[in-house]
């Protein structure tokens, strides 16, 4: 199982936030409670309480070893924040501190064993050796993801609102839209948009959409009007000076 995989706690948890399985008859929510427990197992049982890229489950034996193993080319960590994300999404959706007192503790151990003297942070190579050696490299997604997620876990919820807000896969925050704000992209695509509890009904949408229909197609009939008589005008002009000039012409001629 990568490290990569734990976003996946975070993704149900908010999809039953916003309205999938209400009931909870598809099961989601008890789903991204038992992954989490298991995304933050990793960190719980390693040396360091960091843990390995990826690791790989057998069926445990007779004598009651572990049921996991990892592979020396994966036993490393470069601070990557899926598990933190979920944790910020099931806190937000649950409330549950435990998810705060998870994430506090994974922090802990980024503080003791990732953090640099001089400043920064840094990857591990084994983080089942207390001494290990370090990668001696920060990836940019420990600033704008890891840390963001961390700080957002402590905050007060009002800020960056799961409400107002949808963060996209590089932890950026982006405004959700109301029905009536993007009802046109869902026209672009001959959709029309979902109907929410107190907003506009379906019709009303329809309506509005041909109502702006009209007002573009009066618009271009103006314009094209206002070019027909424009066009009208100069033929005029122009049909007046030819007879003033037949009219000097006849006026010498005599």
């Amino acid at each position: 199982m990568d490290h990569l995989v734990c976003y996946l706690p975070g993704t149900l948890a908010l999809g039953v936030y916003h309205g999938l399985d209400p009931e909870g008859t598809q099961g989601h929510m008890e789903m991204a409670k038992e992954l989490m427990v298991t995304c933050f197992e990793f960190y719980n049982h390693t040396a360091t309480g960091l843990r390995v890229d990826a690791s790989n489950t057998a069926r445990r034996s007779s004598s009651g070893s572990s049921d996991r193993y990892v592979k020396p080319a994966d036993a490393h960590n470069i601070l990557r924040p899926e598990t933190v994300e979920s944790l910020f999404y099931l806190y937000r959706v649950t409330e549950d501190r435990v998810y705060q007192e998870w994430a506090w503790q994974i922090f802990v151990a980024f503080e003791k064993h990732a953090k640099i003297e001089t400043g920064g942070y840094s990857g591990l190579r084994n983080v089942e050796a207390l001494d290990s050696a370090r990668i001696d490299k920060m990836e940019s997604f420990f600033l704008g993801e890891t840390l963001k997620y961390f700080y957002l876990l402590f905050a007060d919820p009002a800020l960056l609102s799961l409400d107002e807000v949808v963060f996209n896969t590089e932890a950026h925050p982006f405004p959700v839209l109301a029905l009536e704000e993007d009802w046109l992209v869902y026209r672009g695509k001959g959709e029309q948009p979902p109907v929410a509890e107190g907003k506009e009904k379906e019709e009303d949408v329809e309506v509005k959409a041909e109502e702006m229909e009209a007002e573009k197609g009066s618009a271009r009939e103006e314009n094209v009007k206002e070019e027909r008589d424009e066009e009208e005008g100069i033929e005029e002009m122009e049909e007046g000076f030819r007879r003033e000039e037949e009219d000097e012409v006849l006026t010498a001629e005599i």
